[in-house]
């Protein structure tokens, strides 16, 4: 689960821009081409792990497939030896899978350090085509990439990105896996929605949004399998910023159903804004989403 800070930056700017009363919000765009040779240092850095990772894991097959076949060979069958090894073999797998979806993270990073756009962007795309293999790349590259097509006022295809990986995310029964990532794509697609006029699937997109970041808090409250109370030992660590990034999206909602003049979903929203908002921890953006959220429902106290 990916920490939150990162996108901390996003939102005392986002809060101001729904603070404005135009037709609709406006962001600055990024007209900066991107750095070329930044393209291709991303790339040789993905390269490089790559093939490091690849050689790494090759080794580590080479060797335990030998001490398997030693151990099977053995008068009688060493079946302790075997089945460590066999054990060994399925663990280095899975440590594959993560180190090659670390070669795409490492580059995709320093590509966007170097701001070099292109490279982010095929690197990005080309780790949201292994979801199957690596599920968790899928939502960590979609939300980076939907967010650097929208800074370079590109929101239909952040859109597209939001919509197939929103499928993805999405269990049978329609309901959504906790993965914050996706609530930040989710909160992401709205606002690229409110960029392009249309505050209906804006909502659709907040709501998608509140409902991803709900599902985080339910997996901490009440972590199933492993994995998932792992994370929660440590969830006083981000739980925090969570209900901040939840309040900013109530407060987005807020405006979008003022906007269509549904009043009362607007109070009902500004509510859980300051709601979440008092759980976060103080800062900056908290105070700013109290401010806003309290101003905005006072004047809908007759409304």
């Amino acid at each position: 689960m990916a920490k939150p800070g990162n996108v901390g930056n996003k939102v005392k700017g986002q809060i101001v821009m729904k603070r404005q009363r135009g037709p609709k919000p406006e962001l600055p765009i990024n007209t900066a081409a991107s750095n070329p040779i930044g393209d291709l240092q991303a790339r040789a850095l993905f390269g490089g792990l790559l093939c490091a990772s690849t050689l790494l894991f090759g080794t580590g097959v080479f060797w335990a497939s030998g001490q398997l076949i030693e151990a099977c060979k053995h008068t009688p069958v060493d079946w302790v030896s075997a089945v460590l090894m066999a054990v060994s073999l399925v663990a280095m797998v899975l440590v594959a899978r993560s180190l090659v979806w670390m070669s795409y993270f490492g580059a995709i990073m320093f590509a966007t350090k170097k701001q070099a756009w292109r490279a982010q962007e095929v690197l990005c795309r080309s780790a949201i085509m292994l979801a199957k293999v690596i599920p968790g790349a899928a939502s960590t590259a979609s939300l980076v990439l939907a967010q650097n097509l929208i800074g370079q006022n590109k929101s239909q295809e952040a859109i597209t990105v939001a919509e197939e990986q929103w499928l993805r995310s999405t269990g049978p029964k329609g309901t959504v896996k906790p993965d914050q990532n996706v609530a930040l794509l989710c909160a992401s697609a709205g606002l690229a929605h409110q960029l392009a006029g249309d505050v209906r699937a804006s909502i659709t997109w907040n709501e998608r949004a509140i409902e991803a970041f709900r599902s985080v808090l339910d997996s901490v409250a009440k972590p199933k399998g492993l994995m998932a109370k792992l994370a929660a030992s440590q969830g006083s660590h981000w739980i925090g910023p969570v209900r901040l990034h939840l309040a900013v999206v109530h407060l987005h909602n807020a405006n979008a159903h003022f906007g269509t003049m549904n009043y009362r979903a607007a109070k009902e929203n500004f509510k859980r804004a300051i709601d979440n908002a008092n759980q976060a921890p103080d800062s900056a953006d908290k105070k700013e989403v109290l401010k806003v959220a309290k101003e905005q429902l006072a004047r809908l106290k007759n409304a």
